[in-house]
């Protein structure tokens, strides 16, 4: 039944009340009618959830959905009733019923105002409901309101304000600011009647969760870390708890009122929370992302409900309404004679008093004593100074209150204000004055000028005065009010001086001056010393109206028709870009967290308010103000004009990360993962140099170790994180290296040696993940393109820094994992689907797709070389899949809801990280059963790529063709393994010479001493000079170039050449690794000495002779691996089998890319009880073996169709220990 609450349509029902909301741009009113559905469910006991009006369209406007206690009881089919406010841009953005008194507290962002539904009852089918105005004034941001039932009090909190407000919910108007000292920018907030406590969120520039008493007294951070950017928070009145969601980290989360036992109830990505209650076991969330409620158990975490309207309407703010949420508390304030507001403390009532009130003697009664505007934007025009309610900024409903306070000006031109004082101070003609504000003001000159007067400021600690005058002999001068004596500050080298400021507690005096062409903004000491040029007239067209932020250090003006900001610590110069458009802005003013713009417009001005970031979004016009005539605006607000600083204000109050402010001291924090340093104020991080894991996370772009022994997680200790995304730990150099979005970077584990090795913006790509070539110490890195024209593939870089775009072909490559033994390179990619698996040697030739059926973000990949396997993680389907080389994959484990990301391989165990998963997960690799979680620490946020490092555990591949010389083999530049050997390349815009290993680049420092440069041995030549190195077993001394027994290269010349050697074999081909000949050092000595060094060349000789020998039988073989033909049975294989035909199980799978093996294509589907399903006979005929864990036979979906070549191939050969040709 529907119930319509119209005069027109139910004569003889109350007609709600018509809010008064004025406005050229909203519709006049905005509840004059209500709407309700009720299906007879019990509505006693109900979720309340808001949702927006997305199409002006609909049948029936729909702004808020009730949802019947009974779901908190059982699943099924959820009975809703709605409710409609009459226009449609209402938007509730936060609620909070008082159940006692029937009432229901909605905030609007449309209007910017807190309403009030009475006779919020079910009972009489809202029959009787009318709608009050409680405050209107408030951001049109987002607040967050909440109820003290108990007292009968309404708490909010305003972001852009920067302030927490008490307000009675009985007598109107009558309102606090209860806290905004240290206050940056508040957000979330909740009140606990019952414990007597509010929590609210500043997610400010330090994020906080802070809780206080009713009154605001007892303020303490009760978590000040591991917070990106908490929305929400509701009181859990049985367990003593808060739970929060917290948008950025995707999370809800709960701890007790101290802020200890904090613990994640459960992790979302790609959802958006915004809104939360608790009731019993049962924590309701909005998801704005997906426009969905989601309902999930506290104690376990699991989803118990989700819903969603059927129209696609999101769900925004929610709360809980009924008996059993607000139970009935004693109430102390009911026979308190406050005159004002009452709270409930833990002692008794505590009165206190509205805005420009103060309590008297009797700690009761309230006094005016601040007058009308206690807080007021202000403005001059050429005859009077006027103000009006600061709350004018961005509601329309206190306009009417604007009023010039003075008038009988005759030419006023600046004024700034006396806050405390209560005086303002301005500039008509060449006079200044001073005048009270108030009413019947009385004005005072303090001082004629002999010029026009182009600037004015009020130093308010010692009520000095200063302004600036002239042209091309401009001056900044001084006058005292105490003793109406003037001073000269400056009046050297000044030319058109004019829009003064200075920052009292920074000591600072700026100003703009210079004219057309030759414009600058400067800044100097109060007395005129130390003279600076900020910006130069290079960067500035027609600078005006001046203004300083000195919470921020921050300066704007307006410049050529746009407003710019100048960081004074950063030096950065920005143009802002606000969302509705400025036609000629004038000047520009900071209150809180609001940059207010003054602009001329046809037919008259305006003033527009925005969001004070480096981007204002937000945007609102008030069109009773005639900028064309204003000379002058300026704020009235005591809080911004303080005595002293602020504990953090200065420094960071010297504490080198989180400073948190007690009254007028503090104490030093630091950040997750570090820990504070004797002194109290800096802070460090011990590195963990055996066993640990690395991980990057993308919540609070930080890179952190987490000890397998003792799972204490501790941050790398570095300034320089950036945003990472890829790690990667070379544990023979303990350095790590990590990507971002602009660069790749080095650093040593404990902190040190910081490096930029690879610029990737400048080839038009971001690199994603990364992985070490032990052989080289070269880097392998994904790259995505982030540029038309960028690169995206695979690249290359040594360590020396040299890139080399390896493969330049993919959508979105993601991970990358290497066989350096066998020169194979393996990536995952999911820009297109089905996504794939690839493979390719690591000289980027050969590229196979090893998988490409049923992955749809195969996001991570780790390998085991010893076994030939791969394992690979699907974010999609959330299963981690084990594969051959070839591509035989089967279902390894699922952890259904996780959303999979990176996975590596360290001893016995798999260890992955999930984007739903606050902890890293450890599976044992042969038996995978329960996960143990690892780092399991509620601070910590996404987790994406993983590393590790043991002494006893990690396993590194290394190609023995590239090793020798510093893994750069016979190559100049890059040795890039094979599995037929290597290959030289290298870097991008440059080829090999003729000699195929020498770069067209590189240096000619070894040209001298036949070959051998300034090295005593061996030379070899890179792009950057030259290396020297060693025979097998000696080792070069500490001046880099002399190897041990031998004699330091003198610059003679020698008429040996040392031979450079080609290596073509490794892991499963023919023969052994060839090791470079010696060469027979010089003789020094006696005849004794010479006959050891004779026997010596006689063995070399002969070692020599026979290691030529087997590189001929090697080069023989080898051509006649080539030449076998394209179709090749197990049959045609060197090696033996067992009674039943097939390969014995000593024999592992592997690839050989050099050989031209033909197989054919087959399909089969995975069989997650680990049999394959589909024709053995036929795998085997192909050439496929799935032997795991060595007795552990492999089953899965096996694909070998190849997008680039139609020769798939996958054969047996023996173990390395085993066989060899």
């Amino acid at each position: 039944m529907f119930f319509l609450l119209n005069k027109t349509k139910e004569k003889k029902k109350k007609r709600m009340e018509i809010i008064r909301i004025v406005s050229a741009f909203v519709l006049a009113s905005v509840c004059t009618s209500i709407r309700a559905q009720i299906d007879g469910s019990d509505y006693e006991n109900c979720i309340v959830v808001s949702s927006l009006m997305q199409n002006i369209f609909s049948q029936r406007n729909v702004h808020l959905n009730f949802i019947p206690g009974t779901l908190y009881d059982a699943k099924g089919n959820i009975s809703s009733a709605t409710l409609g406010l009459n226009n449609f841009k209402t938007r509730i953005l936060s609620l909070d019923p008082d159940y006692i008194r029937k009432r229901l507290y909605i905030f609007d962002s449309n209007t910017a105002a807190i309403y009030a539904i009475n006779n919020f009852d079910w009972v009489s089918s809202f029959t009787n409901m009318t709608v009050t105005v409680i405050h209107d004034g408030l951001s049109r941001y987002t607040a967050r309101i909440a109820v003290d039932w108990v007292s009968n009090n309404i708490y909010w909190t305003d972001p852009l304000f920067g302030w927490i407000v008490v307000q009675s919910g009985s007598k109107t108007n009558t309102y606090k600011i209860l806290i905004q000292d240290a206050l940056e920018k508040p957000y979330a907030l909740a009140v606990d009647p019952v414990h007597k406590y509010i929590f609210w969120s500043d997610v400010g520039s330090t994020q906080k969760i802070e809780r206080a008493t009713l009154s605001g007294d007892d303020r303490r951070a009760i978590i000040s870390t591991g917070l990106a950017f908490p929305t929400s928070i509701a009181v859990d009145y049985s367990s003593e708890k808060i739970v929060w969601v917290d948008s950025n980290r995707d999370s809800i989360e709960t701890a007790y009122f101290d802020g200890t036992g904090r613990m994640v109830i459960r992790r979302l990505s790609h959802y958006e929370f915004y809104d939360v209650a608790v009731f019993r076991d049962l924590v309701s969330v909005t998801d704005l992302k997906n426009g969905t409620l989601v309902i999930i158990n506290k104690n376990t975490g699991d989803i118990f409900n989700t819903l969603r309207k059927t129209n696609g309407e999101p769900f925004v703010a929610v709360a809980l309404y009924g008996a059993d949420v607000q139970p009935s508390q004693e109430d102390s304030c009911k026979s308190s004679a406050c005159s004002d507001l009452c709270v409930n403390g833990n002692e008794g009532p505590k009165c206190l008093c509205t805005e420009g009130y103060s309590l008297t003697a009797d700690e009761l009664t309230c006094v005016e004593d601040l007058g009308k505007f206690h807080r007021a934007l202000m403005w001059s025009n050429r005859s009077a100074i006027c103000m009006t309610d600061i709350r004018s900024l961005t509601s329309n409903g206190h306009t009417d209150s604007a009023s010039c306070f003075f008038s009988g000006g005759t030419d006023i031109s600046h004024f700034d204000i006396d806050m405390i004082e209560r005086k303002v101070i301005f500039a008509d003609g060449t006079d200044i004055f001073s005048a009270n504000i108030g009413q019947n003001p009385v004005k005072q000159r303090l001082l004629s000028a002999t010029g026009e007067i182009t600037g004015l400021a009020v130093d308010w600690r010692d009520q000095n005065v200063y302004w600036s005058m002239g042209t091309t002999d401009g001056e900044i001068n001084l006058i005292s009010q105490t003793t109406l004596e003037d001073y000269t500050l400056i009046d050297a080298d000044l030319q058109y001086p004019k829009y003064l400021n200075i920052i009292p507690l920074n000591n600072m005096m700026l100003w703009i001056s210079g004219s057309t062409g030759a414009y600058k903004v400067e800044k100097s000491e109060l007395d005129g010393s130390d003279r600076v040029v900020l910006i130069s007239s290079g960067a500035l067209i027609n600078p005006k109206g001046l203004t300083a932020d000195f919470a921020t250090n921050v300066l704007y003006f307006i410049d050529g028709g746009y407003v710019k900001s100048f960081d004074m610590d950063s030096k950065v110069l920005t143009t802002l870009t606000p969302e509705s458009p400025l036609n000629s802005p004038q000047m520009v003013l900071i209150y809180k967290n609001y940059l207010v713009v003054a602009d001329s417009s046809y037919p008259s001005g305006v003033i527009k308010t925005y969001e004070k970031k480096s981007e204002p979004v937000l945007k609102f016009q008030l069109t009773t103000i005639n900028v064309d005539s204003m000379t002058d605006m300026n704020i009235l607000d005591a809080y911004l004009q303080p005595d002293i600083k602020g504990p953090c204000d200065t420094l960071n109050g010297d504490c080198e990360q989180i400073c948190i402010p007690i009254g007028q001291n503090r104490i030093c924090q630091c950040e997750y993962g570090f820990q504070l340093d004797s002194n109290r104020e800096s802070c460090s991080s011990s590195p963990v140099t055996d066993n640990f894991l690395l991980v990057t996370d993308w919540t609070h772009n930080k890179i952190y170790q987490i000890s397998l022994a003792s799972d204490d997680v501790r941050a790398v200790d570095t300034e320089t994180y950036g945003s990472p995304i890829g790690v990667a730990y070379n544990h023979m150099t303990q350095q790590l290296m990590w990507s971002t979005n602009k660069y790749i970077h080095r650093l040593n584990l404990n902190g040190t040696g910081y490096k930029v090795i690879q610029n990737t913006e400048l080839i038009g790509c971001h690199a994603d993940r990364l992985v070490i070539d032990f052989t080289s110490g070269n880097i392998y890195y994904t790259a995505n393109r982030v540029s038309l024209g960028g690169f995206i593939g695979i690249g290359v870089i040594s360590p020396d820094g040299l890139h080399k775009r390896l493969i330049t072909y993919g959508n979105k490559p993601r991970d990358i994992v290497l066989d350096s033994e066998d020169g194979f390179l393996f990536w995952t990619d999911h820009g297109q689907s089905p996504s794939f698996i690839q493979r390719a040697n690591m000289d980027g030739s050969n590229i196979r797709t090893i998988r490409n059926s049923n992955l749809v973000w195969p996001n991570g990949l780790a390998i085991d070389a010893k076994g030939n396997l791969l394992y690979a993680t699907d974010g999609s389907t959330d299963i981690i899949y084990r594969c051959t080389y070839s591509g035989v994959c089967t279902t390894f484990y699922t952890d259904t809801g996780a959303h999979l990301m990176d996975i590596i391989l360290l001893g016995d165990y798999l260890y992955y990280t999930a984007w739903n998963r606050p902890y890293v997960a450890r599976l044992n690799r042969t038996s995978p059963g329960i996960i143990t979680r690892v780092g399991y620490k509620p601070e910590l946020g996404r987790l994406d790529s993983l590393s590790a490092y043991s002494s006893t555990k990690t396993s590194t591949t290394v190609s023995d063709a590239c090793l020798p010389n510093s893994g750069r083999g016979p190559c100049s530049t890059f040795c890039l393994p094979t599995p037929s050997g290597y290959t030289c390349s290298c870097e991008d815009g440059f080829n090999l010479l003729s000699d195929g290993k020498t770069c067209e680049n590189v240096s000619d420092a070894c040209l001298p001493n036949s070959g051998r440069g300034p090295c005593s041995t061996f030379c070899l030549p890179t792009p950057l000079g030259y290396t020297c190195s060693c025979e097998d077993g000696l080792n070069l001394l500490s001046d880099g170039k002399t190897c041990e027994n031998a004699t330091p290269t003198t610059t003679t010349t020698s008429s040996t050449t040392p031979a450079i050697h080609t290596h073509t074999s490794t892991k499963g081909t023919v023969g052994g690794a060839l090791k470079e000949p010696g060469v027979p050092v010089a003789v020094i000595g006696g005849v004794a000495a010479g006959f050891v060094v004779l026997i010596v060349i006689i063995v070399v000789l002969v070692l020599v002779l026979l290691k030529r020998r087997n590189k001929t039988l090697r080069e023989n073989n080898s051509n006649h691996l080539v030449q076998q033909p394209e179709t090749t049975t197990l049959a045609d294989l060197p090696f033996t089998t067992n009674a039943s035909g097939r390969p014995d199980s000593t024999y592992d799978l592997i690839r050989f890319d050099d050989l031209e093996i033909q197989t054919e294509t087959t399909t089969e589907e995975i069989d997650t009880s680990g049999r394959m399903s589909g024709d053995r006979n036929l795998q085997e005929e192909n050439g496929y073996i799935t032997p795991i864990d060595r007795d552990q036979a492999v089953s899965g979906q096996t694909e070998v169709t190849n997008p680039f070549y139609t020769d798939n191939l996958a054969f047996l050969c023996p173990r390395r220990e085993a066989y060899s040709f």
